[in-house]
Protein backbone atom coordinates (compact mmCIF):
# COMPACT_ATOMS: atom_id res chain seq x y z
CA UNK A 1 0.00 0.00 0.00
CA UNK A 2 1.59 3.51 -1.49
CA UNK A 3 2.30 5.57 1.61
CA UNK A 4 -0.22 9.04 1.44
CA UNK A 5 1.20 11.87 3.16
CA UNK A 6 -0.92 15.41 3.27
CA UNK A 7 1.00 18.47 4.69
CA UNK A 8 -1.41 20.21 7.58
CA UNK A 9 -0.68 24.00 8.53
CA UNK A 10 -1.74 25.17 12.17
CA UNK A 11 -2.33 28.42 11.72
CA UNK A 12 -0.14 30.46 14.51
CA UNK A 13 -1.13 34.24 14.29
CA UNK A 14 -3.02 36.84 16.48
CA UNK A 15 -6.56 37.60 15.49
CA UNK A 16 -7.52 41.13 14.62
CA UNK A 17 -8.91 41.34 18.60
CA UNK A 18 -13.17 42.17 18.84
CA UNK A 19 -13.25 42.30 14.92
CA UNK A 20 -14.98 39.68 13.29
CA UNK A 21 -15.13 40.73 9.90
CA UNK A 22 -11.12 41.46 10.07
CA UNK A 23 -10.15 38.13 11.47
CA UNK A 24 -12.09 36.53 8.80
CA UNK A 25 -10.22 38.21 6.18
CA UNK A 26 -6.83 37.13 8.32
CA UNK A 27 -8.12 33.70 8.43
CA UNK A 28 -8.59 33.45 4.99
CA UNK A 29 -5.29 35.09 3.59
CA UNK A 30 -3.57 32.50 6.13
CA UNK A 31 -5.46 29.83 4.34
CA UNK A 32 -4.63 31.07 1.14
CA UNK A 33 -1.30 31.53 2.05
CA UNK A 34 -0.39 27.58 3.66
CA UNK A 35 -2.65 26.29 0.38
CA UNK A 36 0.09 27.95 -1.84
CA UNK A 37 2.91 25.90 0.18
CA UNK A 38 0.74 22.86 -0.30
CA UNK A 39 -1.65 22.31 2.82
CA UNK A 40 -4.59 20.16 2.28
CA UNK A 41 -6.10 20.69 6.28
CA UNK A 42 -5.84 23.54 7.66
CA UNK A 43 -6.30 24.08 11.85
CA UNK A 44 -6.61 27.37 13.94
CA UNK A 45 -7.14 27.06 17.89
CA UNK A 46 -10.54 26.87 19.18
CA UNK A 47 -10.68 30.49 20.45
CA UNK A 48 -9.43 32.23 17.77
CA UNK A 49 -12.10 33.81 16.31
CA UNK A 50 -12.30 37.15 17.04
CA UNK A 51 -9.90 36.09 20.42
CA UNK A 52 -10.05 34.78 23.78
CA UNK A 53 -10.13 37.54 26.35
CA UNK A 54 -7.18 36.12 28.30
CA UNK A 55 -8.10 38.36 31.26
CA UNK A 56 -11.89 37.62 31.77
CA UNK A 57 -11.10 34.37 33.68
CA UNK A 58 -9.54 36.88 36.99
CA UNK A 59 -11.15 40.13 35.76
CA UNK A 60 -15.07 38.55 34.59
CA UNK A 61 -16.92 42.17 35.14
CA UNK A 62 -14.54 43.92 32.91
CA UNK A 63 -16.10 46.61 30.97
CA UNK A 64 -14.14 45.17 28.05
CA UNK A 65 -16.02 42.13 27.46
CA UNK A 66 -19.42 43.81 26.66
CA UNK A 67 -18.40 43.84 22.98
CA UNK A 68 -17.31 40.67 22.43
CA UNK A 69 -21.02 38.98 22.12
CA UNK A 70 -21.44 41.02 18.97
CA UNK A 71 -17.91 40.03 17.70
CA UNK A 72 -18.60 36.46 18.53
CA UNK A 73 -18.40 33.78 15.77
CA UNK A 74 -21.28 31.79 16.76
CA UNK A 75 -23.68 34.10 16.17
CA UNK A 76 -22.05 35.60 12.85
CA UNK A 77 -22.57 31.86 10.61
CA UNK A 78 -22.18 33.96 7.70
CA UNK A 79 -18.44 34.49 8.66
CA UNK A 80 -17.73 31.07 9.35
CA UNK A 81 -19.38 29.84 5.74
CA UNK A 82 -16.69 32.47 3.76
CA UNK A 83 -13.66 30.89 5.60
CA UNK A 84 -14.83 27.37 5.14
CA UNK A 85 -15.40 27.87 1.41
CA UNK A 86 -12.61 29.81 1.18
CA UNK A 87 -10.20 26.71 1.19
CA UNK A 88 -12.27 24.30 -0.95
Amino acid sequence: MPDKKQRVAVIQVAPVYLNLAASVRKAVGSMQKAARKGAKLVAFGETWLPGYPAWLDCCPDAALWKPCPSESSRTTVPALARISSAFR
